[in-house]
């Protein structure tokens, strides 16, 4: 796993395993077909292969079944092939492994959990907590038909309240293993806060946890985008690594703008106008800016009266839906170009 650094955690685990136990004698053959599935498993999964990468881990616990680092990659498989299928069984099949890798003591360093499996349990509980809400979204759909009968409507309104709760109980989860990790030095990542502020903001009712930990994740972005530019720019660093520098600048600045939008978006919705423009015009600034967000942002400009800065903003908006889709496709074009026209009279009006 990239964010992890998924041969450094396995190796840590591995670590655990050899001076927590005595170990098992196999033979030479098994114990190579072992070191090859291990090696296997990792490579897929690094590759995002993660069905193969499921099969080798599964070998590899067939010939030993105490194998932290094979269970961990085995719990992060099924949990991506679980919210890639949204199937909640694969989900809770990979909740079931990391809590058990944590009541483990193999994997306890100096009296505590390992941290990987802390942030394991983290995102596993906020993926659990997400397809709540897509089963709480189907249901209160089939409340709002009035042809529901009487029974039928009982049935779903307490299914409703079961889903609410297990959400609610599986976000509270996610925040308590996310804070367990941040709090600890090693496992203090952007992808630990990031997953952490996801879980607050779905959690709701705790922005300021949210932006402190939104504002802290987006500088630990920053130091790591350091680090990979620095590669990119290393006349000795190889080919293979500049790519892979660059892929991961690329997914950082993804990371960036969405935590930037989630900054916005809570500034917007608490009527902090001027910090949500200031948002924004960061994100203008870094080239982050969607076409949504130039076309929420007129709406403000319009209010003002800025009716130059919310004809920019809209013409924003059209450049980039133009880059998918021809104006003829587009079903929101006719309807934008007649706003640009009043806005474009109301500028002339004023002389």
């Amino acid at each position: 796993m990239r964010e992890f650094g998924m041969r450094v955690v396995a190796a840590a685990l591995l670590l655990a395993t050899l001076t927590g136990c005595g170990g098992l004698l196999r033979s030479d053959r098994d114990e190579a077909m072992l070191a090859v599935h291990q090696s296997n498993a990792l490579d897929y999964y690094d590759s995002g292969n993660y069905a193969q990468a499921l099969d080798q881990t599964r070998r590899a616990l067939e010939l030993e079944a105490d194998l932290p680092d094979m269970k961990l990659v085995q719990g992060f498989c099924l949990l991506k092939i679980g919210k890639a299928n949204r199937d909640a069984s694969q989900v809770d099949e990979a909740l079931e492994i990391f809590t058990g890798l944590r009541q483990t003591s193999l994997l306890k360093l100096s009296g505590e959990p390992s941290y990987q499996v802390e942030h394991a349990l983290g995102r596993a509980h906020l993926a659990r907590a997400l397809m709540h809400d897509d089963a709480i979204a189907h249901i209160e759909q089939r409340l709002s038909s009035e042809y529901l009968a009487g029974d039928a409507r009982a049935a779903d309104g307490r299914a409703l309240k079961r889903e609410h709760a297990d959400r609610l109980e599986h976000l509270n989860d996610a925040v308590r293993h996310l804070q367990t990790v941040t709090n600890e030095p090693r496992g203090d990542t952007a992808h630990a806060r990031i997953d952490l502020v996801l879980a607050l903001n779905s959690l709701g009712g705790r922005d300021s946890e949210m932006l402190s930990n939104g504002r802290t994740a987006l500088k630990q972005l920053e130091q790591t985008n350091r680090y990979w530019r620095n590669i990119q720019a290393n006349g000795n660093s190889s080919a293979e690594s500049k790519v892979g520098a660059e892929l991961q600048v690329e997914n950082n600045l993804k990371k960036e703008a969405m935590l930037r939008d989630l900054i916005a978006t809570l500034h917007y919705n608490r009527g902090e106008t001027e910090a949500y423009l200031a948002e924004l015009a960061e994100m203008e600034a870094r080239q982050l800016m969607t076409a949504v967000q130039h076309f929420n942002r007129a709406e403000i400009w319009e209010q003002r009266g800025r009716y130059d800065l919310a004809i920019a903003d809209l013409e924003a908006f059209l450049r980039m839906r133009g880059q998918h889709m021809t104006f003829e496709q587009d079903d929101r074009a006719a309807q934008v170009f007649r706003r640009i026209d009043a806005l474009r009279s109301r500028l002339r009006s004023r002389g």
